[in-house]
């Protein structure tokens, strides 16, 4: 019993130290754009520095919003025009 609550802490431990390492990867300065970095940067480094920029960048965004509207437009019981 003791071995098992070892492990299980030990396991613990381990998932938040692993929280704690992606938790700190974002960029350091917004406004240092991919596109800004692509020469100062390795191929290698650029992909990856991308990724990093545009998954923190979306993330900030709020949920999107949006309305919808329906057009039906019918003469004598025949569609001439349907947008939705």
């Amino acid at each position: 019993m003791v071995k098992s609550m070892l492990v299980l802490i030990e396991n613990i431990q381990k998932v938040r130290i692993v929280k704690m390492h992606t938790e700190g990867i974002r960029p350091t300065y917004i406004d240092l754009t991919p596109e800004y970095m692509k020469t100062r940067l390795t191929n290698e480094e650029y992909k990856l520095y991308k990724l990093i920029w545009e998954r923190f960048v979306i993330s900030q965004l709020a949920n999107v919003k949006y309305e919808q509207l329906k057009i039906v437009a019918e003469h004598k019981k025949t569609i001439l025009l349907k947008v939705l």
